[in-house]
């Protein structure tokens, strides 16, 4: 009996995270509630009439900075996680800085090779994500892989 569920547990073990290998993690609908920052420019406009013939002035537009953020794997078992951060006006889309992070326990392991710019738009942004994830075992003659993974995620980040 002992047997058994000892043999369950690593059978657990090990298909658990295959399960997030082989299937995307996508949380971009937490976009809108993950924004870091919000600058609010008010200008201060004095009331004109009607007949003065000045010049209605408008309201400054205003800047937002939004953090957007993936993970693809099972946290803390294997994961590579993509974060991506933007300046957000009312008629263009900015990207400030992006970068990937990676961890892993053994026998699991993960890691990041590379986060760019696909293609680009006035209110939208894609980017290419690349990432290894792979189950090693180590061996007196060095580690053995037994399941490798080459993953590409394609990331839209919209205005």
């Amino acid at each position: 009996m002992r047997m058994k569920n000892l043999m369950s547990t690593l059978v657990l073990l090990i298909v658990l995270p295959l399960v997030f290998v082989s299937s995307p993690n996508v949380s971009a609908a937490d976009n809108a509630s993950a924004s870091t920052q919000e600058f609010l420019k008010v200008a201060s406009v004095t009331p004109v009439s009607e007949n003065a013939g000045l010049p209605l002035l408008r309201a400054a537009s205003t800047t937002k900075y939004y953090k957007y953020q993936w993970t693809r794997g099972a946290n803390p078992l294997m994961y590579v996680k993509d974060v991506i951060y933007t300046k957000e006006t009312s008629s263009s889309i900015q990207e400030t800085s992006k970068y990937q992070q990676s961890g892993y326990i053994l026998p699991y392991y993960a890691s990041h090779k590379g986060l760019s710019r696909s293609s680009s738009g006035a209110k939208w942004i894609k980017y290419q994500s690349k990432k290894v994830m792979s189950i090693k075992y180590p061996t007196p003659w060095g580690q053995t892989t037994l399941i490798k993974n080459n993953l590409v995620d394609y990331r839209t980040v919209q205005g």
